[in-house]
């Protein structure tokens, strides 16, 4: 199968990794700054680069892309890639609000697409056994976080922090709430079911309201679980298992156990593996499982690769990054009126 990775900045390492570990042929590479691009074309000789995505999607050898743009360009290079008749597996998150997210799922759904999004967190095999250990279970509550070491968002420069701000909002569709938060959104409903209403606050930075660097919510669950969730940019060094100021939890409190797990560094999975531990209430036992550190990415990719050969549909597909998405938007429109919201699910 041969595939093409549009936008190569600092995320389309992992899926030109994955894509090769996948066994795919890296045929094209396309990015607005050539350097970029040629970088990927001196380690793939024989494949093609342009600064146009058009071109990539004009190859009738091409089977699959990557779309690692900012995500302001993802639902035009989605619906085209998509249009073309290529299988699309898009970076997270998946649009810049609910709105774009469900264009594009709707899009696939007409064209009869493949349409991935990035949540590759599922994939690793302490999350699959959290999963697993969960089946059939009621969970009461949830408690996550993710605690991202992110200096000088409180003791830096004003200036640059308004900045990046303005950056975040115009091109990604936000600050920690969108970058760093967007996994636990996929995570929860991934777990938990569709969450029905949610409460929540923002903290920005100060004179640039569009810079979010502190995330707190509540979500309510139909199936009556409630999940405390926080998304914060810290300035410290230090701190999670791996003590290098990435702290990443979600813990999981059912009506007879307990189910807690830790992910590394998010762009160095292959220091640490995520873990997983559990807590029987009837037994009294306690049992934490270890695996080999891997990269959910490479995992991701294979897996979507497969199902593409297949001809199967996508294992995290369009409507998973709608889902996360729409929570995303609760919180920001539960910190800007200050009330809870309901949350309410087109269907894609």
């Amino acid at each position: 199968m041969k595939a093409g990775v549009i936008g190569c900045g600092t995320i389309s390492k992992f899926h030109v990794d994955g894509f090769k570990e996948a066994g795919c042929e890296l045929a094209w590479f396309c990015d607005i700054d050539p350097a970029r691009s040629k970088a990927y074309q001196d380690r793939f000789p024989g494949s093609k680069t342009t600064a146009d995505y058009r071109e990539v999607l004009a190859d009738p050898e091409v089977s699959a892309v990557a779309v690692c743009t900012l995500t302001s360009l993802h639902n035009e290079v989605v619906k085209a890639a998509i249009a073309a008749g290529k299988a699309v597996i898009c970076e997270k998150t998946l649009g810049m609000n609910a709105a774009d997210a469900l264009d594009m799922c709707l899009f696939a759904k007409e064209k009869k697409g493949f349409l991935s999004t990035g949540y590759m967190k599922r994939f690793f095999p302490a999350l699959q056994k959290a999963k697993e250990l969960l089946e059939g279970k009621k969970i009461v509550s949830v408690y996550a976080r993710t605690y991202q070491p992110f200096p000088g968002l409180y003791l830096g420069d004003s200036s640059q922090q308004k900045a990046t701000g303005g950056f975040l909002r115009d091109y990604m569709g936000g600050g920690v709430v969108v970058c760093g938060g967007s996994h636990i959104m996929d995570l929860l409903p991934w777990f938990c079911g569709l969450p029905a209403a949610c409460a929540g606050q923002l903290d920005t930075v100060p004179g640039c309201d569009a810079f979010d660097r502190d995330a707190n919510a509540m979500f309510w669950f139909e199936n009556g679980a409630v999940a405390h969730f926080e998304a914060y940019w810290h300035e410290y060094r230090r701190g999670g298992f791996e003590q290098n100021g990435w702290d990443e939890e979600i813990r999981i409190n059912c009506q007879d156990c307990a189910v807690t797990v830790n992910t590394p560094l998010w762009h160095k999975p292959e220091n640490n593996a995520a873990r997983v531990s559990f807590m029987d209430a009837v037994s009294g036992e306690y049992s934490e499982y270890r695996y080999e550190a891997v990269n959910s990415f490479t995992l991701h990719e294979i897996e979507e690769v497969r199902r593409i050969a297949e001809g199967k549909d996508p294992s995290v597909d369009g409507w998973d990054g709608y889902v996360a998405d729409v929570m995303i938007d609760a919180v920001k429109e539960a910190s800007k009126t200050g009330k809870k919201v309901d949350i309410t699910f087109d269907k894609a």
